[in-house]
């Protein structure tokens, strides 16, 4: 038995299939046969569970399940399994195939040596048929049975010419990426991880390998197995379907990109927007779109006001009306500055907290307008605006003034006029 107690093996099922079922007893009956100390964490994806049964009273799987409904998303299912891995060393290999036992050996071995990531077979990827998995599957017996096709021959060649083992993918013209690559930890997350870009069927393995290299990672190869894949009935996350072309779209764009570009595409989770918080972030998030954009605010801009608060709480006057305003000053102005002091209790210390406001505190015997003259001497800004705030009935006039300012009054014309009062 070969010792995996480095490797966390990671795999994403949607079980859409009796078929899907069978494969994943075959994936863990191969571990079974011939490893020992291993950890597979299954990501299931569905409604509800189908594999409980099927992995009940089995060593060495951590079983987790993404209640969602829709495509396999095996981006983002394989991300997930990554952060839940308890290892090092990490292989991500599909439920429907498996890399020979003296692949994986190989796969480690140049991980120790220094790789970041294994492409852990020659590129051929070989598919069992249905026939020959009907008749039974003896892990023991069938190694020996199997075919190696080694990278330079013709894919073009008659089926025919072979019988329970049939090249599906790979030859002499381009080297096959998918179902099983190595990685280690920390390289596979500051890389990226998996592009969730890529959903369902398309790219998403040839993108990894891609970007991986052009980032200058060491990445290296065994060229001495093939990997094996059980034939399936297929769903339509399992062929070109309607998300094809986009994840078509985003492999020529991740292509496209220079090292930094590519560096800093990652960095921004696999985006281009720049995120700035001076701008206003707009997210629609609903079951039919997801989109993310920045955009100019339209708020009245206040920059050059500060309005002063000088208040006192009163036990028998609740000030719901206090947070309204403040909610009001957000959603209509910006780079607006509120300075808040409160005599006596601090009820609203709480407020210190929500945009742009700043609060101070003066114990009990400081007068209202004392407040004011205090708070306003630690503003810098040219127009101030002063509030005495005693009693709930005094917000009123504030909100009013402030709402002109969205009919078209000036900022200098609101303060000098309240200036005047005060």
């Amino acid at each position: 038995m070969i010792d995996l107690s480095q490797l966390s093996i990671t795999c994403s099922v949607l079980i859409d299939s009796s078929d899907r079922l069978r494969n994943l007893d075959l994936f863990l009956r191969f571990f079974e046969t011939f490893f020992e100390n291993y950890e597979i964490v299954l990501i299931e994806q569905g409604l509800k569970s189908h594999v409980e049964e099927l992995i009940k009273d089995r060593k060495g799987i951590r079983h987790f399940l993404i209640k969602t409904r829709g495509c396999h998303y095996k981006t983002r299912n394989l991300n997930r399994a990554a952060a839940l891995a308890t290892r090092d060393l990490i292989m991500m290999l599909d439920v429907d195939a498996f890399i020979p036992p003296d692949g994986i050996s190989a796969s480690i071995e140049l991980m120790r040596s220094g790789a970041d990531f294994v492409a852990p077979y020659n590129g051929v990827m070989v598919e069992i048929k249905r026939e020959r998995i009907d008749r039974g599957v003896d892990f023991l017996k069938l190694m020996p049975e199997l075919s190696f096709i080694d990278i330079q021959f013709d894919l073009n060649l008659p089926e025919g010419n072979f019988t329970d083992f049939v090249p599906i993918y790979g030859c002499s013209k381009y080297e096959a990426l998918g179902g099983a690559v190595f990685y280690r930890r920390e390289p596979f997350f500051l890389a990226g991880g998996w592009n969730e870009n890529f959903v369902s069927y398309g790219f998403e393995d040839m993108e990894f390998m891609r970007r991986i290299a052009e980032l200058g990672y060491k990445v290296d190869r065994v060229r001495t197995v093939n990997c094996y894949h059980f034939e399936h009935s297929r769903g339509p996350d399992s062929y070109y379907n309607n998300f094809y072309r986009s994840n078509e779209q985003e492999y020529e764009r991740v292509s496209a990109m220079t090292r930094p570009q590519l560096r800093s595409y990652v960095d921004k989770g696999f985006r281009n927007l720049e995120l700035d918080s001076r701008l206003d972030l707009v997210i629609v998030n609903t079951r039919e779109n997801f989109s993310m954009q920045t955009q100019q605010p339209t708020r009245v801009d206040l920059s050059n006001v500060a309005t002063v608060l000088a208040l006192q709480y009163n036990p028998t006057s609740p000030r719901p009306d206090l947070d309204a305003m403040l909610d009001y000053f957000e959603e209509h102005f910006d780079n607006y500055l509120v300075v808040m002091i409160e005599v006596g209790d601090r009820k609203f210390k709480y407020l210190r907290s929500k945009k742009n406001i700043q609060y101070l505190w003066l114990p009990s015997g400081h007068t209202l307008d004392k407040a004011v003259q205090a708070a306003a001497s630690r503003v810098s800004r040219r127009f101030i605006d002063k509030w005495n705030l005693r009693e709930q009935k005094d917000i009123a006039p504030l909100m009013a003034k402030y709402a002109s300012l969205l009919e078209g009054k000036s900022p200098s014309d609101l303060c000098q006029s309240q200036q005047e009062r005060v």
